[in-house]
């Protein structure tokens, strides 16, 4: 596994001065990747290799993860936004079956392992990334990074009552709340109110934010039986099919004329956001806290700022320089706050 591990870090970083990545280099990728997770198998206990990788899986979630904002953004331009959730996850859904049966028999699962994972599938993308996408008709990027920030305070608060092993404790909560300090004040000033659909498309953030919080403590509740793809793979089809239904009744598949630009982003969105993406999500979950994992929702819009100021020349104003040393600060006191409960 860890040999596989090295050629993914090989392929990936080695174009850090090289200019922007190229499309035929996709595939490598994520064949490398399926060949590491193959062997990917959960364990009862995390070894320090395990933490190790786990602590680097959610690095590339906050990166990847911090990528897509924009992605959707285009993807929507062109595309139904619940279609455009349903075909990237279909896609990214068999891709992951593929490679989960190119090595286990899917005889050996048990339908009800099945059906837990497509009920985390039905949380997770077809309340959190449907309802996302439909919002970002009517918002924008930036009002729905700060809501999504609201994530690690859902997930906190639905601990206080669902799993009593990761109850928070004070620094926990202060570290959370300082997180969605931080993104206010990077972000704040950029949202304007002035539209009663961004009110129903902040809503619909509320409401699938919730639904990423759900579905993350239920995965950390399932006993973790299967290998990644399997899980990966049962979740995005599960979330997939069940937004099939609201897009036949909702909207009108006859008027989608993608174009290249759209027809780009969906590419990206599945190889690296959906695939590569929530590999690192999945395991960083299986050997972290979920509270910890979840505070990529913070560091997403920060890495979206730097990108915009690396390849855009947007500007860093010394407001946006605090935020982010507090959204820090925020991710930094709840790690720490775990490790000592730990």
């Amino acid at each position: 596994m860890y040999t596989n591990a090295k050629a993914i870090k090989k392929l990936t970083f080695r174009r850090k001065n090289s200019g922007s990545i190229q499309f035929k280099e996709i595939i490598p990728a994520i064949i490398l990747t399926f060949a590491c997770l193959s062997e990917m198998q959960p364990t009862s206990q995390s070894t320090p290799k395990q933490l190790q990788l786990a602590w680097v899986c959610f690095a590339g979630v906050c990166f990847l993860w911090g990528t897509t904002y924009l992605g959707i953004r285009v993807g929507v331009e062109t595309f139904p936004p619940l279609f455009f959730s349903l075909i990237r996850l279909v896609i990214s859904g068999i891709l992951f079956l593929t490679a989960f049966v190119l090595k286990h028999s899917l005889r050996t699962v048990p339908v009800k392992l099945v059906a837990g994972h497509a009920l985390a599938g039905g949380l997770l993308f077809s309340m959190g990334n449907g309802l996302v996408t439909i919002a970002e008709v009517h918002i924008s990027s930036s009002l729905a990074a700060i809501i999504s920030s609201l994530i690690p305070v859902w997930i906190v608060l639905l601990n206080l009552v669902l799993n009593r092993s990761e109850r928070p404790n004070a620094g926990v909560v202060a570290g959370t709340l300082l997180g969605v300090a931080g993104i206010i004040i990077i972000f704040g000033g950029q949202v304007g109110f002035d539209r009663a659909e961004v009110l129903n498309g902040s809503i619909l953030m509320f409401i699938a934010g919730l639904g990423w919080a759900g579905g993350s403590i239920l995965i950390k509740k399932l006993k973790p039986e299967l290998p990644v793809t399997g899980a990966a793979a049962f979740q995005m089809l599960g979330g997939g099919f069940i937004l099939l239904p609201f897009s036949l009744l909702t909207e009108d598949w006859g008027t989608i004329d993608p174009n290249a630009r759209s027809l780009m982003a969906l590419a990206y969105l599945i190889s690296f956001g959906s695939i590569l993406a929530y590999i690192c999500f999945l395991y960083a979950m299986r050997h972290l806290s979920v509270t910890v994992v979840s505070m990529y929702a913070y560091i997403n819009p920060i890495i979206a700022l730097i990108l915009g100021w690396l390849l855009l020349s947007e500007p860093l104003s010394p407001k946006i320089l605090v935020g982010v040393i507090v959204t820090l600060s925020g991710v930094l006191l709840v790690n720490n706050n775990f490790k000592r409960k730990d």
